[in-house]
């Protein structure tokens, strides 16, 4: 999925977004340094002199902790991988880039005309690179037991034919309902039954 889908999106559709988080816990160590006092008394002859020698202990000393070898930045597991080099190079060139997806009961989506789509990495299948004013159409299509329902993003409305004139980034989310006549005799195994997200 090209980009994360907003909150509201997701629920509407029975969604439930997967969530992951690190930890990471520190430790420290004190030391403590103590020090102690002795004192000695000395006669002389008939006269009986008091001395008192007083010596203080060294201050304890502590071995500096070793260096540690430089951690490595944390990483995100949910961070999305570096894009392949040919989507690397459109956008360098100028050109824009189109992410249509579709969330609910599975439904399917077409793109006209398809652009460049670099499938070199998986996670970025789905993109579409386009030169700027490039008009493109993207058409939701009802799946084997779903109906579309509406547009989200840069598209707005329930005609399941929405049209778009690339002059930026543009995300279109299709939102598919589950049809009860539609799926008359499906298997409640049938991957056509689970709701999900994909794209084109």
């Amino acid at each position: 999925m090209p980009e994360e889908l907003k909150p509201k999106d997701v629920a509407r559709y029975r969604l439930r977004p997967m969530m992951a988080s690190a930890v990471v816990v520190l430790g420290a160590a004190t030391a403590l340094a103590a020090c102690g006092d002795s004192s000695d008394d000395a006669a002389n002859g008939s006269a009986k002199t008091k001395a008192a020698a007083t010596t203080t202990a060294p201050a304890a000393t502590t071995a500096a902790p070793a260096a540690t070898a430089a951690q490595p930045a944390a990483t995100d597991p949910n961070a999305p991988p570096a894009v392949g080099t040919k989507a690397k190079a459109w956008s360098d060139a100028g050109t824009v880039r189109l992410a249509p997806v579709w969330l609910g009961t599975p439904g399917t989506l077409s793109v006209k005309p398809n652009g460049n789509v670099d499938t070199s990495v998986k996670y970025y299948r789905y993109e579409h690179w386009y030169p700027k004013g490039t008009k493109v159409t993207v058409t939701a299509h009802n799946g084997k037991a779903s109906r579309f329902a509406e547009w989200a993003g840069a598209c707005s409305g329930k005609d399941p034919v929405c049209a778009i004139t690339m002059d930026g980034f543009k995300r279109t989310i299709a939102g598919f309902s589950f049809d009860k006549k539609r799926a008359k005799g499906l298997s409640s195994k049938d991957p056509a039954m689970k709701p999900g997200t994909g794209g084109a």
